[in-house]
């Protein structure tokens, strides 16, 4: 009689401890990559096949301790639970495209100031740029940044201030993401399983024999693995708040890009802006040309060394077992076919004249 009373006492105390959980995840859509809701189900499965068979292997009061479960765990007034932050937690991103004409003392003071705040450098990559590339307003050698930075959440709009004042913003992008549900969700999970540590820690230290123990152990190791990952998930989440993430793509240019003018340019604005920005793409080119042909003149002069050591062999070989004197008379025999189609075309430019001049009018 007595063990029916306590299987009937903990399998109301699992039933409880279903209904919280499910209240909880009924509270917000939680988004698996998050949580994994799998994770859940099985331990409530667990929770209750496990409570099944210590109810039959030792004797416990479990009626004095599940009074005060519904204060912890879960009654039919569930109050929200204790988190750590009550204010809403709110993930920042934003996207920066931003120009500079001074790249070096743009890059020194954004990073610097980032330290200066409180943040960090999350990840960073600098092209130092093609010393013969030219494009309309990028200079040859531009250089682009691309920086992945975390703010404090309170120090985020003087940063982008200071971004604002430094370079010249082209593109800006924020989204703000509202994970407060799904945090409250997650700690009341949290909450609940370790609610059945403490009780399975009671329990285990009553156990009179070596299979309840083990039986105990077993559901408190997957307890204790669902709350790591919990606690994981947990501070993830507080690093997502409290650090909004900028992403910052930097170039240097020659000159800022316009902002669009009202009323826009005319046709012949248009035609003399078009027409100039040719003649700088032209002249860049050109310049770029000149660097690079200066810059090569040691292979150039290697190129022609080994183009005019093989024109040599070539005729060595052409001339191999020829005497002296025939080598001249080849040689003479070529002056005088070249002499002899300048006279050719020379003959022909005289009688094409004279049939012009010969024909009526």
């Amino acid at each position: 009689m007595k063990k029916n009373k306590i299987t009937m006492l903990l399998l109301t105390g699992a039933l409880a401890f279903t209904l919280l959980t499910g209240c909880g995840s009924s509270g917000s859509s939680y988004d698996s990559s998050y949580y994994d809701e799998g994770m859940m189900d099985s331990a409530s499965a667990g929770k209750a096949a496990s409570n099944a068979e210590m109810a039959d292997v030792y004797d416990y009061d479990y009626e004095a301790a599940y009074e005060e479960a519904p204060a912890e765990a879960g009654s039919g007034n569930v109050e929200t639970p204790d988190v750590k932050d009550s204010s809403r937690k709110l993930i920042t991103t934003v996207n920066l495209s931003a120009e500079t004409n001074d790249f070096d003392n743009c890059v020194n003071n954004l990073t610097s100031r980032v330290e200066a705040l409180g943040g960090y450098i999350e990840s960073s990559e600098i092209y130092n740029g093609s010393k013969y590339y030219y494009s309309n307003n990028y200079s040859s050698g531009s250089r682009t940044a691309n920086f992945t930075i975390r703010i404090p959440a309170d120090k985020l709009n003087e940063y982008l201030s200071l971004v604002n004042e430094t370079t010249n913003i082209v593109n800006k992008s924020q989204s703000v993401q509202d994970v407060t549900l799904d945090y409250v969700d997650l700690e009341s999970h949290k909450k609940a399983l370790e609610t059945e540590e403490e009780r399975l820690l009671e329990l285990l230290a009553q156990a009179d024999n070596l299979e309840d123990m083990l039986t105990i152990e077993s559901r408190l190791s997957d307890i204790r693995y669902q709350l790591e990952s919990m606690e994981s998930q947990l501070r993830t989440f507080d690093n997502k708040v409290d650090y909004s993430t900028v992403y910052l793509n930097l170039s240097e240019v020659i000159e800022y890009t316009p902002e669009p003018e009202d009323p826009p340019e005319t046709f012949w604005e248009r035609v003399t802006s078009g027409f100039i920005d040719d003649l700088n793409r032209v002249w860049g080119n050109l310049t770029d040309f000149a660097v690079w042909f200066i810059s090569h003149i040691p292979t150039l002069v290697v190129w022609a060394i080994v183009i005019i050591l093989a024109v040599i062999i070539v005729r060595k070989i052409n001339n191999r077992g020829l005497s002296p004197e025939e080598i001249r008379e080849k040689k003479e025999e070529k002056r005088r076919l070249k002499e002899q189609r300048k006279a050719d075309k020379k003959r022909m430019k005289e009688m094409s004249k004279q049939s012009k001049d010969s024909d009526p009018q």
